[in-house]
C-alpha cells in the first residue's frame, strides 16, 4: 500500500467501525424493531418480490435498491440486519470516492 493511501483506508476503517458500533447499539431500539416511513414500504416491495407476488403496479421508489433487498432478504431470511450491514460498507466505501 503507497503511503499516501494509509489516511485514506484508516477514514474508511474508522467510519466503518463507528457505523457498526451505532448498529449493535440500535438493536434494541425501536428505530432499529420496527420499519416506519420509507423502509416500510421498502420492506413490504421486497417482500412481495420474495413471495413470488411480484410488485402490483409500477415501482414507485427505486427499483434496483429493492431488488437488492428482496435478494438479502432470499439469502438470509430475514434482512434487518445484513441489509443494514451492506448499507454500512456502502456508506464507508463512500469515503473511498
Amino acid at each position: 500500500m503507497k503511503r499516501d493511501m494509509i489516511p485514506l483506508a484508516a477514514v474508511i476503517a474508522l467510519s466503518a467501525l463507528l457505523r457498526v458500533l451505532f448498529l449493535l447499539t440500535l438493536q434494541d431500539t425501536p428505530f432499529y424493531l420496527q420499519h416506519f416511513s420509507d423502509s416500510r414500504l421498502y420492506m413490504q416491495l421486497a417482500e412481495d418480490i420474495v413471495s413470488g407476488d411480484g410488485v402490483a403496479g409500477a415501482f414507485f421508489m427505486s427499483p434496483l435498491y429493492t431488488v437488492l433487498l428482496a435478494e438479502v432478504w432470499t439469502l438470509t431470511g430475514d434482512p434487518a440486519f445484513w441489509m443494514r450491514l451492506l448499507q454500512i460498507l456502502f456508506g464507508a466505501g463512500t469515503g473511498a470516492i
